[in-house]
């Protein structure tokens, strides 16, 4: 052989076997599961266009569930796999509840990599004489037509043989199948998102999954009228142009509808003619390696504007450095009064969730006697508030921090004066060496005494309120027990910790302060029979999933345009 001719095959071997191991090395890069966390190409849900601009709420997830699934196991520990992976597939069969769907079998071998859940409607038939029944929508992407109308197709055979009475309604050049539905839809259980399915596969595209066929047909309306749809709504598309960060999915939820769906206009009359001034809620979900972070845009009603602002905080809030590290429930900020006067605008015209928020303040305001708002107007530096679980009690404890000020100092003063005008006493005395002041009200009772047999009288003190100074900050709490803690919370407090470090590590800087919620702890403190709880449970149980896996939540807002408001939401899961 030739020298030359030997090189020339040498020389295309090498070749082959680079562009071999190329595409190998792109093949195992792109199916690396981490690199989720980049977000994918597909920016937008497609299946917007089913969607009424009305639904109460929207979730698409733009990647391939089990790349998800994946994923979750790429960022989990060998010893944990298997528990993750019951809990995956856990997760799929759950979903599609009493409908005989199985993912693997039905789904899994054409799925594309869209799926869009929806909550359409939050009355299907919006007749209160026979309850309240939800619409639910999947659309599902097809990454292969001819699997997804054979999979569909063996799905009702199977249904049929097993004595389903089947119904073919074409509809709008689309056909709708579903069992044979002998009466009006009604109550069901909330977690039976499916128990009476409906199907459609339109054209190559996508395959509709709905709990009652109305949700199916308005789907198609939307489609065939696309002014009717999400996707033509104007405040929606530039909310989507805004999104400038990587993600996997979305999130879209319609205020009002929401708010409906919790009774508000039945609660409160007057809802109706409010003028919200926030409208929806737009969040672009993103994966990290320990959750979820989700960017939000809080956008204004169509005839609403708000004032721009932009985040200040660059460094972590220093007042919390007394809130006990137990605390399920924490804010922190700089200037209470005008994140109160920004959360009180946003919640306009939702009056149960301005009840919901007004409790705790209606309770301090009681129990110490003085208006909590007006409080706030001599509270312009950092802040934090912390609430306190109690083992002994049901109502849990609540501290709060703040930045001492000479307008502050004076008011002290003043409490304490309307204090003993109105029967409280004022006392002084030292906890952990810090100087600690007790409102207290005395009070009268009868025990059995054993002179004579006769009834004893005794004096007792009921805490109001404790308020104490430490260093550059005045720490107020509802008990001695719980101001104790904050006063040694320096040792073991919220900001110390770890966890609470790496929370907020996930947020953006600059920002204006933070919620935090620890969510299992705040189930235990708050109690699982209470009605709110039970309320959200049984309303979002289609998200109990998710839900059961979320260790901790932490909100921080970033500032505002005028027609939006900004944020992120880090689920740690």
């Amino acid at each position: 052989m030739k020298t030359r001719s030997f090189v020339s095959i040498l020389v295309s071997i090498v070749l082959v076997l680079l562009l071999a191991g190329g595409a190998g090395a792109y093949w195992l890069v792109s199916r690396n599961p981490l690199l989720l966390m980049q977000g994918v190409e597909q920016a937008n849900p497609n299946a917007s266009i089913f969607l009424s601009r009305q639904s109460p709420l929207a979730v698409s997830l733009l990647v391939h569930p089990d790349r998800l699934g994946a994923f979750g196991l790429a960022i989990t520990p060998p010893s944990q796999r298997k528990r993750v992976q019951a809990q995956w597939r856990h997760f799929r069969q759950t979903f599609f509840a009493d409908s005989q769907i199985d993912y693997r079998r039905d789904i899994q071998p054409w799925l594309g990599n869209e799926l869009t859940f929806a909550v359409t409607t939050t009355d299907i038939d919006r007749d209160a004489l026979n309850g309240e029944q939800p619409g639910y929508l999947l659309a599902a992407a097809v990454r292969d037509s001819e699997q997804a109308n054979q999979a569909i197709q063996a799905y009702w055979q199977r249904q049929a043989t097993e004595g389903m009475d089947l119904v073919f309604e074409p509809f709008a050049g689309i056909n709708l199948v579903y069992g044979n539905i002998a009466a009006p839809p009604s109550r069901v259980q909330s977690d039976s998102r499916f128990s009476s399915l409906t199907t459609a596969v339109v054209g190559d595209r996508f395959v509709l999954f709905a709990n009652h066929p109305k949700v199916l047909r308005d789907a198609i309306n939307n489609l065939q009228v696309p002014e009717l749809s999400l996707s033509q709504s104007e405040a929606y598309q530039q909310a989507l142009q805004r999104l400038t960060t990587p993600h996997i999915g979305l999130a879209f939820v319609h205020l009002p509808q929401l708010a409906a769906w919790f009774g508000e206009a039945e609660q409160n009359p007057k809802v109706s003619l409010d003028s919200p001034t926030f409208d929806s809620l737009l969040m672009a979900l993103q994966l990290d390696d320990q959750g979820i972070i989700a960017n939000t845009q809080l956008l204004t009603a169509p005839d609403q504007t708000i004032e721009p602002t932009q985040p200040t905080l660059t460094q972590p809030v220093q007042a919390l450095r007394y809130i006990p590290a137990i605390s399920p429930l924490v804010a922190a900020g700089h200037d209470l009064q005008q994140d109160w006067t920004h959360v009180e605008a946003g919640l306009a015209g939702y009056h149960s969730l301005q009840t919901l928020l007004h409790k705790p303040l209606q309770f301090l305001a009681q129990q110490w006697g003085v208006d909590i708002e007006e409080m706030m107007a001599w509270m312009q530096d950092d802040y934090a508030l912390g609430l306190l679980p109690r083992s002994d009690v049901a109502q849990p404890d609540w501290v709060f921090v703040t930045k001492q000020t000479p307008e502050l100092s004076d008011r002290l003063t003043q409490l304490d004066q309307q204090s003993q005008e109105q029967g409280i006493s004022t006392g002084r005395f030292t906890i952990a060496n810090y100087p600690v002041t007790a409102w207290t009200k005395l009070s009268t009772r009868r025990s059995p005494g054993r002179i004579n047999q006769r009834e004893v009288m005794t004096v007792q003190a009921e805490v109001q309120g404790v308020h104490a100074s430490v260093e550059e900050y005045e720490i107020f709490a509802t008990s001695l027990d719980a101001i104790a803690q904050a006063l040694e919370a320096t040792q073991n407090s919220l900001l110390s910790t770890d966890r609470f470090q790496q929370e907020i590590a996930a947020l953006p800087s600059p920002n204006n302060g933070y919620l935090f919620v620890d969510w299992m702890a705040l189930r235990e403190a708050i109690g699982s029979s209470s009605p709110d709880l039970l309320d959200l449970k049984a309303r979002f149980a289609f998200l109990k999933p998710v839900m059961d896996e979320v260790r901790t939540l932490t909100l921080s807002s970033e500032g505002s345009s005028t027609n939006a408001a900004r944020g992120t939401i880090f689920l740690r899961l």
